[in-house]
Formats: C-alpha cells, sequence, structure tokens
C-alpha cells in the first residue's frame, strides 16, 4: 500500500513538473490593445486645443505611439516620469522636423509655457540640430542670443510655438551679432 502512494505521489510530481517544463514562459505584454487606446484616447484629449485638426492630430498620435512602443516595449511605467518627459519632447521634435521635411504644415494653436530649464533645453536641442552645420561653438552662441532675446520678449512664459515671423527677426539680430564677434 506504500508503495502504491508512493508511486501515485511521484506519477502526480512528474506529470505536474512536465507540464510546468512544456509551459512556455509568460511573457509581459504592457502593449495591449486596451493600454494604447488608453494612450489614444489620453493623447486626443490632450491635444485637442494645441492641435484642433483632427488629422493633424491623428497623425501625430500615430507616430508618437508607434515611437513609443519602439522606444519603451515594457511600457510607460517602466521609465521615470523624467525619461518620459524627455522621450516625449524628443519625439515631439522629431515628428516637427519630419512634418517640416515633408513639407506638411502642422496647425498648432500658440500657448503660454512658462520658462523651465526644460523648455530652454528643447530650444537648445532643436538649435543643435538646426545648426550642426555650422559647428558647435558657432550653434551654442546662436542657440544662447535666440534665448537671451525670446526672454526679452517673453519674460515669464514663451509662446509656444513661437510666431515664425518674431523667430525670423530674432536671427537677424542673432546672425548680426554672430558677424560682429567674428
Amino acid at each position: 500500500m506504500f508503495s502504491l502512494k508512493l508511486h501515485y505521489s511521484l506519477f502526480a510530481l512528474a506529470f505536474v513538473l512536465g507540464t510546468a517544463c512544456r509551459q512556455k514562459p509568460v511573457q509581459h505584454m504592457f502593449w495591449t490593445e486596451y493600454q494604447q487606446q488608453r494612450l489614444v484616447h489620453y493623447l486626443d484629449s490632450d491635444l485637442r486645443i494645441s492641435m484642433p485638426q483632427e488629422e493633424q492630430r491623428v497623425a501625430f498620435i500615430q507616430f508618437y505611439l508607434q515611437r513609443v512602443k519602439e522606444e519603451i516595449p515594457d511600457g510607460i511605467n517602466s521609465v521615470s516620469k523624467d525619461s518620459l518627459h524627455n522621450l516625449t519632447d524628443r519625439i515631439g521634435r522629431e515628428y516637427a522636423f519630419k512634418t517640416y521635411g515633408e513639407g506638411t504644415k502642422v496647425a498648432m494653436r500658440p500657448v503660454y509655457e512658462k520658462w523651465t530649464p526644460r523648455i530652454e533645453d528643447n530650444f537648445r536641442q532643436v538649435y543643435d540640430e538646426l545648426f550642426k552645420s555650422i559647428g558647435r561653438n558657432d550653434a551654442d552662441r546662436f542657440c544662447h542670443c535666440v534665448i537671451a532675446n525670446l526672454k526679452k520678449t517673453y519674460p515669464d512664459s514663451v509662446l509656444i510655438p513661437t510666431p515664425k515671423e518674431q523667430l525670423l527677426a530674432i536671427r537677424k539680430i542673432c546672425d548680426n551679432e554672430s558677424k560682429r564677434s567674428h
């Protein structure tokens, strides 16, 4: 009788271990359809004011979702808020350069953003990308000039996107300063 119980227990243990070994490991799948839809709905509601044209908003959201899934395959909760902010800024810049390169004009309703180190860093990164061909020191000087002039015009909060005419006027000022320093 004892051996029958032992035999039965060993058989049960072998069965459990055998089926456990054959099971595929559980994969962490953050980007389920549900999670993607939650992000899409959040972005859509958040961007309605600043990006009023639905077609352009949808195109941006699709671009953003694709890029954020590539950059954070384990989901938004797997990175810090600072990293997520930096990634969001970078994806926004990528999209701006992409649409500009394609000749697409994205209609955005301007909003005032309080000057923060993050806002300044975004301007610096945009100007680094735009003027990398003129050399690092010249690009840094030009960027510093642009930010200083924007802060004269907008001492507390900057208008984003900044009107093109205003950026062109500041560019002239900074070009003249650059010529005088050379």
